[in-house]
């Protein structure tokens, strides 16, 4: 029983932790819009965004940023948004793509296996979006196409 509840007080404490990562504030105060890179298409997938993370001035390189998560999840703080600020403060626009992903109830159960839900090429069609949304607007983000 004593096992039980170490196992549960160290869940607990890793939710915790993770719920304070997400909180905390931008370095960055500019406001970022995230962009709905599917929004008047037929692909119903309103939740894929892509986040700008644009430099002062003109930078001609681009990068789109896909954080890890292994198609469960995605890790949007530190392999997205701290990636994203770095790249900012080199001067390099970066993009932080959220795209779509089996979520982790899926992980968790093995539920993915049962009904489907999002898998490859999913995550594929998402980043070839996400190019050709960044590629058609270079001029409004100051990159070389």
């Amino acid at each position: 029983m004593t096992r039980v509840y170490s196992y549960l007080s160290i869940a607990l404490l890793s939710l915790t932790l993770s719920l304070t990562s997400y909180a905390k504030p931008s370095k960055d105060l500019r406001q970022r819009e995230s962009i709905r890179i599917w929004e008047g298409s037929r692909c119903h997938a309103s939740g894929v965004t892509l986040t700008p993370y644009l430099p002062d001035g003109d930078a001609k390189t681009a990068v789109i940023i896909c954080p890890g998560g292994s198609y469960f999840w995605l890790d949007e703080q530190s392999e997205g948004a701290d990636v994203a600020q770095w790249l900012q403060d080199e001067g390099i626009a970066a993009f932080v793509l959220r795209y779509r992903t089996a979520g982790g109830f899926n992980f968790a159960t093995g539920a993915r296996a049962l009904y489907g839900g999002h898998r490859h090429p999913d995550m594929l069609c998402d980043v070839q979006r996400a190019v050709q949304m960044v590629r058609e607007n270079a001029a409004d983000y100051g990159v070389d196409p």
